[in-house]
């Protein structure tokens, strides 16, 4: 049985998405789990489907222990 995350989300559209989405979007959203989850410095996170990581490294700058996860090596 084929998964269709298997090729969905290969290279081509992580580079394409990562150019679409505005900066300052990432920002707003890493504050906001920030504030749901009541995160702070050193918080662990775990990032399931990372792609290539915009909300990871935002959170980890932040000073968030991340670790992302994604099943494709892109």
């Amino acid at each position: 049985m084929t998964n269709v995350n298997d090729t969905f989300f290969d290279g081509s559209y992580k580079y394409i998405w990562k150019n679409i989405i505005p900066g300052i979007l990432t920002e707003r959203e890493t504050e906001f789990m920030i504030s749901y989850f009541g995160l702070r410095p050193g918080s662990r996170v775990l990032d399931l489907m990372c792609g290539y990581g915009r909300h990871a490294i935002a959170l980890a700058r932040k000073g968030m222990e991340v670790t992302g996860v994604d099943n494709l090596p892109d």
